[in-house]
């Protein structure tokens, strides 16, 4: 299901439909159990299911793992070892997370962080629960995203101070004009790290002068941007 010919989004759509979601990825029913996968890589296939365009950093004990895609990544981009085994894997320990997460986020992939959400006395608590409910003994302990990290959205002092230059993020729209020749724009600048965040609009000319001297002077890490098709889309 990884093959480019087999490639879906939850929907399941292919990459050459105009609505494909390559944040999403659709995984067949009944492969999990064909596959003989273990709780724990469940949850990581589940949870990369629902950001398949970005990395997983997924916390089990002390350490932050990368599995199967993911961990060429952090091979390539961060310089980490691939451990033994037929899966690709690779790690790193929680003491090292801020400035791997700042890395590869400043080198503009999607960071999505997952934190173990149960201890293992609150994973014994739910046990016995099951097994009064007749349910099935859960192997590991609960685990969810509790962050989401790009270039433009680092707040962690251990992260900016690494890198103290702005980092904007920058939000476009358009809006309806009678004139065909003019834009009318509107735009958010944010800086995330210092807390500011300027709002505003203006008529544009033929080729966007102003909007691309607005670009040029901020130098924005992300745009946001309305999808095609949208109200406020920039045509």
């Amino acid at each position: 299901f990884l093959a480019p010919a087999a490639l879906r989004d939850a929907a399941g759509r292919a990459p050459d439909n105009p609505d494909y979601n390559p944040r999403t990825l659709r995984i067949p029913p009944g492969w999990f159990k064909a596959a003989k996968v273990t709780e724990a890589q469940r949850q990581w296939w589940e949870l990369k299911a629902k950001n398949f365009d970005s990395v997983l950093f997924f916390k089990m004990g002390k350490f932050y793992e990368l599995f199967e895609m993911d961990a060429h990544t952090g091979a390539d981009v961060l310089g980490l070892q691939y451990m033994r085994g037929d899966q690709p894997h690779c790690g790193f320990p929680e003491a090292s997370y801020a400035p791997h997460a700042a890395a590869l986020a400043r080198a503009g992939r999607r960071v999505v962080v997952v934190e173990q959400t149960e201890t293992p006395a609150g994973l014994a608590a739910r046990n016995e629960l099951r097994k009064k409910q007749g349910l099935p003994k859960a192997a590991v302990v609960s685990r969810g995203v509790v962050a989401v990290l790009t270039a433009g959205t680092l707040v962690d002092p251990d992260m900016v101070d690494a890198s103290p230059d702005a980092t904007i993020v920058l939000a476009l729209c358009q809006a309806p004009s009678d004139d065909p020749s003019q834009l009318i724009l509107g735009a958010a600048a944010i800086d995330a790290a210092a807390g500011r965040v300027a709002v505003g609009g203006w008529a544009d000319g033929p080729g966007a002068p102003r909007l691309r001297a607005l670009l040029a002077e901020l130098r924005p890490v992300e745009l946001v941007l309305p999808p095609a098709g949208d109200e406020g889309c920039l045509g």
